[in-house]
């Protein structure tokens, strides 16, 4: 492939320079797989979840049960194709079913380390001060992985082993480094922050592949055309659009999808207004309900593992059917000015995707993010040489948008460890750096003020607020919109 860099660098300890948000220069170890795996992969990343009785009769089992979901979607799900399923209360029959107990005095434990058609128990205090590291930890433990320290490369760390254990630990995949840094080794147990080193998401990309939930590209969110964005969610468990517009009056309702669809809205008639739309997987189906009225529209376009990245590929101001492909790094655009389709080799297995117009000329670029080395690549509508950019590290989320109103679209990250956005303005100077989210929040920039520029936004489960930092005066707009288990287009 054109820019498989990553495939040149699979070789136990492979290292690589990779610049962090700020501009300084940092150096982190590409591990291919670098956490210690015994234990056998979910099928399809799908793993069940459940509530026990004795979780739901603490006091405070809404704030908590909805903090671990938040948590556990903020960080496995986010990085990889993994997807935690269920979450009601537990049956008689746990068997192959993660179920859950909040006890305020015992040891955390995960039952299992990977897939199991047996019991899986897992018992969380939900006393601990670092009860949300621990969460994620526990669940990295249903994953498939051992603590990290107990591996025979371990160099020796501050850590304490637990329970007896001892430094004795082959993994499924020898030769590759201990991560010291690793949610698996020392956080949960000696530090407090949930998130995932960039050891923990490179492997686990690997192992469970790509995420292919979350529709990524340029997408449109402008329901009333009035110029700018509307708060905009999916419901799968209906199949129902909620739309809060900026100019107010009653929320939108609309049914319009099914269960397992993933939300992919954009102009598709071309009336500067956003239709709702929906690619169906199972299928490869897309399903667009033009805001011009008349049949809705029906397209075949796409296979069961692809992203939709719907944007303006050609120009003509109407939203592509557009798909990428991680198994093969192919882009896949159905153009609506028609002719034949275009087919762009252009990413690698482990690529995030981040369609946008990075040259501003009105068209949709190809683009991907690369977390094993924090590199961006765009193929530019306007011809040249590939844009080639060091932004970001591996457990970054990439943000990207039009956040300096030169309608460009601007390399961007939120960084969880630290709960900051980090913005490389295409108008140059400062970079942007702001503290504004939490590990466990989906990501919504978009301009919902109307100025042309992009907005800092967040959905936040635990407590179901929208949080948007307003270009226009500084401020944070709060409202409370939506439920932990809806669907938002276009979130990271």
């Amino acid at each position: 492939m054109p820019i498989g860099i990553l495939a040149a660098c699979l070789a136990p300890g492979c290292s690589v320079d990779a610049q962090s948000a700020d501009g300084s220069e940092e150096a982190f170890e590409t591990q291919v797989e670098p956490l210690c795996r015994t234990g056998t992969v979910w099928a399809g990343g799908t793993v069940p979840v459940c509530w026990t009785t004795a979780a739901t009769n603490v006091s405070d089992f809404a704030a908590r049960s909805a903090q671990v979901r938040a948590l556990v979607e903020g960080t496995w799900s986010r990085v990889a194709n993994v997807k935690f399923t269920g979450w009601g209360t537990c049956g008689s029959n746990t068997n192959g079913i993660v179920a859950i107990t909040f006890s305020p005095t015992a040891r955390p434990i995960s039952g299992t380390i990977g897939a199991t058609t047996g019991a899986i128990n897992m018992t969380l205090n939900n006393t601990r001060a670092d009860f949300q590291a621990v969460a994620v930890h526990e669940f990295g433990h249903v994953l498939g992985y051992r603590h990290e320290f107990v591996r025979n490369d371990n160099p020796g760390t501050t850590c304490p082993l637990q329970n007896g254990e001892s430094v004795n630990s082959s993994c499924d995949v020898a030769g590759t480094a201990f991560d010291a840094n690793s949610i698996m080794a020392s956080t949960g147990y000696c530090q407090s922050n949930p998130s995932l080193s960039d050891g923990d998401v490179l492997g686990t990309r690997v192992i469970y592949g790509v995420p292919t939930r979350v529709v990524r590209g340029a997408i449109s969110q402008d329901f009333d055309g009035d110029g700018s964005a509307d708060q905009v969610l999916y419901r799968p468990s209906s199949g129902f659009w909620f739309v809060r517009k900026k100019a107010g009056g009653a929320d939108l309702a609309v049914d319009f999808g099914d269960t397992d669809d993933m939300p992919a809205p954009g102009d598709y008639d071309g009336d500067k207004k956003t239709d709702y739309a929906v690619y169906r997987p199972s299928t490869g189906f897309w399903f667009v309900k033009k805001s011009t009225g008349g049949a809705d529209l029906v397209v075949d376009f796409g296979d069961t593992t692809d992203i939709p990245v719907p944007g303006d590929y050609d120009g003509d101001k109407k939203t592509d059917y557009a798909v990428y492909r991680p198994s093969t790094g192919f882009w896949f655009v159905k153009k609506s000015t028609g002719g034949a389709d275009l087919v762009v080799d252009f990413g690698d297995t482990t690529d995030i995707p981040v369609p946008g117009d990075y040259d501003g000329d009105l068209k949709t670029d190809y683009a991907v993010f690369r977390p094993s080395t924090g590199t961006w690549f765009v193929k530019k509508s306007t011809g040249g040489s590939d844009i080639v950019a060091q932004f970001g590290t591996a457990s970054d989320v990439p943000v990207p948008a039009d956040y300096d109103g030169d309608k460009k679209t601007d390399y961007a990250v939120f960084r969880p460890s630290s709960g900051t956005w980090f913005v490389r303005k295409s108008t140059g100077g400062s970079d942007i750096a702001r503290a504004f989210g939490a590990v466990t929040d989906r990501f919504l920039p978009a301009d919902y003020d109307g100025d042309g520029k992009a907005d800092m936004a967040t959905f936040r489960p635990t407590d179901n607020l929208w949080r948007i930092f307003k270009s226009t005066t500084s401020t944070t707009l709060q409202n409370e919109f939506g439920v932990i288990s809806d669907v938002f287009p276009n979130s990271r």
